[in-house]
């Protein structure tokens, strides 16, 4: 039996919400900016961050068909409102 002591993993954490017109499903759709971030595990317990704040990763998700992209997609669109 092999036993990982270690290891690492991905955390996301919620940053940001707002709507988009989505790309895959076309209509307006509310989205979630999530960051991802690598931890070193120790027993599946996170311990450390691999890297810095200035490291991680930033998706957006869509709410209603669940695709993920860059933050780019949010780029030249305008905030729509609620």
């Amino acid at each position: 039996m092999l036993l990982m002591l270690f290891g690492t993993k991905d955390q996301r954490r919620a940053e940001a919400t707002g709507r988009f017109i989505c790309p895959k499903c076309g209509v307006e759709s509310d989205y979630e900016v999530s960051s991802l971030r690598e931890w070193f595990t120790l027993f599946f317990i996170p311990i450390l961050p691999t890297a810095n704040d200035e490291r991680r990763d930033y998706l957006v998700e869509c709410r209603t068909c669940n695709s993920t992209y860059d933050i780019e997609v949010l780029k030249g669109t305008r905030e729509l409102p609620p």
